[in-house]
């Protein structure tokens, strides 16, 4: 939620915004919603006012701001296709010239808010296939991620995740780690060698995960029947003295 004290001049921004909602340009739109979601500033009413205006101005937005918007929407759990459609179709004329982080976003957002946009899978599912060897860590586990959590994976794109996360492994923050283990692990892609590389840099940094990553951790090789003591030891010597922080589910996986 929006810090206290700003939350009144925050909302008061947010009214004038849906008051003057027709003077902002594709960019201010874009904006809007971008600052919104990074102040956790979920209302409905301003929300509903900037997806309802996006379409109308979808044409003007760059690849961007088109992406910004949608991960934006998605951030604050708000949108569905009726609401988001229109930047939806939009993106895909935009494909090719859009940025590995922009791919990223977009199939984010609509894992994140459940929207199955078939015709945008299978255009990002193409465009990520050819540029997943210049995609880095957090794009390309993001993206694994997304699509693994839609059911909309390839098996030749998640093939490919894997050979090129083999050469960014140290790159990978702890979010990383556990979004790739978790992904290949939920479509039961069985490869020791990028399970090895994950477990040797995940163990120093288990202290620095939060208990959802080491949850999807601890499950993906329990799934996969995978062993590394190394990561085992590390993961029970962090949940011995977190315990106390696991929600149930944490708990659970781990």
């Amino acid at each position: 939620a929006t810090n206290g004290a700003l939350q009144p001049l925050v909302a008061a921004i947010a009214q004038r915004a849906e008051m003057r909602g027709d003077e902002f340009d594709s960019r201010g739109l874009s904006n809007l919603a971008w600052s919104f979601a990074n102040l956790r500033f979920a209302q409905e009413p301003i929300l509903v006012s900037l997806a309802t205006r996006a379409p109308s101005r979808v044409h003007e937005f760059d690849e961007q701001a088109l992406s910004t918007t949608l991960w934006s929407f998605a951030k604050l759990a708000f949108g569905t296709m009726d609401l988001l459609g229109g930047l939806c179709t939009e993106v895909i004329g935009r494909i090719c010239t859009m940025h590995p982080q922009g791919l990223a976003n977009v199939v984010w957002a609509l894992a994140k808010l459940q929207i199955e946009h078939i015709a945008l899978l299978k255009a990002i599912s193409a465009e990520a296939l050819v540029r997943v060897h210049t995609m880095q860590a957090q794009h390309l586990t993001n993206t694994a991620w997304a699509f693994v959590k839609l059911q909309r994976y390839e098996e030749a794109f998640m093939k490919a995740v894997v050979s090129r996360s083999l050469g960014l492994i140290d790159t990978c923050a702890p979010q990383n780690l556990g979004n790739l283990a978790w992904a290949l692990a939920k479509v039961l892609l069985q490869d020791a060698s990028i399970m090895d590389a994950i477990a040797v840099a995940a163990a120093p940094k288990i202290t620095a995960c939060r208990h959802q990553e080491i949850g999807n951790i601890a499950w993906a090789y329990a799934t996969l029947a995978v062993r590394n003591e190394p990561l085992f030891d590390a993961i029970a010597d962090e949940t011995v003295n977190t315990t106390d922080q696991f929600n149930v589910q944490g708990l659970a996986n781990t």
